[in-house]
């Protein structure tokens, strides 16, 4: 079984494998999700309930988070809206797999901030798929918000460009 990495071990590179953080108080769901997705080359956290979930992602920035509804004390629920609460870690999606499949259930899951789920017991291949999709959607809004930085940037330069260009052209104008 994957072990709970500390904090202070945590620092990336930019070639580092995408972090899951996994958030379960049932050891051998854990393992069975970690077997799924460690060959995939993921990088496996671990949490067994959700106030650590909240302090691992705190310090490790997950790409994503899959996380169990039904946990003692802090449930999945909980946990998620407190990550959407908090700036830093607002963006980083959760995809509940729980054994509860009642619409009722869903419906809480979405309004908590959860980005998909998955209803226990899972299938491995399905669980793989959605985990891929979510990653995909987040890697291309990461490049979309750089690309929006990149742009707002040069735009900034040439509106400090812009008059000294209408001072040249003036200039220009009355030499002629």
């Amino acid at each position: 079984m994957v072990e709970a990495i500390p904090p202070s071990s945590l620092p990336r590179s930019p070639s580092a494998p995408e972090r899951i953080l996994l958030v379960d108080d049932v050891a051998s769901n854990l393992a069975l999700l970690a077997s799924t997705l460690e060959p995939k080359g993921y990088e496996i956290l671990v949490a067994q309930n959700g106030e650590d979930a909240l302090r691992l992602a705190a310090a490790a920035q997950p790409e994503l988070i899959l996380m169990d509804v039904m946990m003692p004390g802090l449930d999945g629920l909980g946990t998620c809206q407190r990550l959407k609460q908090d700036p830093n870690l607002a963006d980083i999606p959760v995809l509940f797999i729980t054994a509860l499949d009642d619409r009722q259930s869903v419906v809480r899951g979405f309004a908590a901030g959860g980005i998909d789920y998955v209803v226990k017991p899972f299938h491995a291949e399905e669980v793989l798929e959605r985990v891929e999709h979510q990653l995909r959607l987040t890697r291309l809004h990461r490049h979309l918000a750089q690309a929006n930085a990149h742009l707002s940037r040069q735009m900034a330069q040439l509106e400090q460009a812009n008059p000294a260009l209408a001072d040249e052209r003036d200039k220009l104008a009355r030499t002629q």
